[in-house]
Order: C-alpha cells, then structure tokens, then sequence
C-alpha cells in the first residue's frame, strides 16, 4: 500500500520542471480577411465618381470568395454589377420548359466530351462554385482522353512561381486568383 501511494508522488515529482515552459513564436500570414476588415475597406472607399464605385464591391466580392463565405461574395457582386428583375409570366415559363428540357450539366458535358477534343469553360473569380463544378468534371475528362488543362489565373509578375514549367502542374501558390478553399 505505502509503495502504492509513493510511486504517484516520486512520479509527480519527477515531471514538475522547475524552469517554465518557453513560449515559442509563431510568424503567421494568411491572405485571408477578416469579415470586419473587408466591410472597413469598402466603407473607407469613398470614390464617388458612378464609373468606379462598383469596384470596391468587386474587390470586396474577391475577398469573401477567397475565404469561402461565397453569399457574401455573390451580395456584394451584385452590388457592384447591379442586378435586373427577370419576372416570367407563367405562360413564359411553360413556353421555355415546353422548348427545353432540363438535363443535368455534369452528365451532359461528360457525354459532348467524347465527340469533342476542347472543352473551354468561363467561371467568375468571386463565384467558387463554378471552380468546384469545374473540378468535379476532372476524372470525367480524364476518362474521357482530356489530358491538358489551361488555367487563366496563374500568378505572373513578382508572385510568378518559377518552377512550374518544370514541375509541370501548378501547386497552391501558383495561383493568385483562385485561392479558394478546396481547390
């Protein structure tokens, strides 16, 4: 019994270190905004000439893709871009659903691919979920032959990644444009 009640004191005694534990340093950098951060920017943009002032929205719409709070990207899009009522009657809906059918895009892309050696596909960079339908088309292409992808938001200029001709594929900072969580 005594050695029982002695082992969990030597050991105690043992693991207490007199020197305190030293506090390391991290360097942190991330591109990522805070929400708070992105709002100031907009507010202190006080251009007010009708021809620029959507692009402090733009922006804003940028920065809230890249960290993936995509309805406030899509907001603030439209407020740079403004917006129009497009109201169907109901006779002009059924007019157009009796013209087209519905079909589902990722299916049908796949099957064109096979008649087809191109296949271009626009995204906007402040919408990431036109890149992730995009990469969700990848392994489909693969299977259908595609081998080569052309991305037009590769960094040029200071951020330029030097090595990628000689990797061949783009890695995460190669990419300016679309650092968007996920792809």
């Amino acid at each position: 019994m005594r050695k029982a009640i002695i082992l969990p004191i030597l050991l105690f005694l043992i693991s207490c270190n007199r020197n305190p534990p030293e506090i390391e340093k991290i360097k942190f950098e991330t591109d990522y905004k805070f929400s708070s951060e992105i709002e100031n920017e907009i507010l202190r943009d006080t251009v007010t000439n009708p021809h620029f002032t959507g692009f402090k929205y733009q922006m804003a719409a940028s920065d809230y893709a890249t960290k993936g709070v995509y309805t406030n990207a899509l907001i603030n899009w439209d407020l740079a871009m403004g917006t129009t009522d497009k109201s169907y009657t109901q006779k002009q809906v059924d007019s157009i659903n009796g013209i087209y059918k519905k079909v589902l895009a990722e299916e049908y892309i796949l099957q064109k691919t096979k008649d087809y050696q191109i296949l271009i596909i626009n995204e906007t960079h402040h919408n990431s979920r036109h890149r992730f339908f995009t990469k969700s088309l990848l392994k489909g292409l693969f299977d259908n032959a595609y081998r080569n992808l052309g991305l037009e938001a590769l960094t040029n200029g200071k951020d330029k990644d030097t090595l990628l001709n000689n990797r061949g594929y783009p890695v995460q900072g190669s990419i300016l444009k679309i650092r968007s969580l996920g792809i």
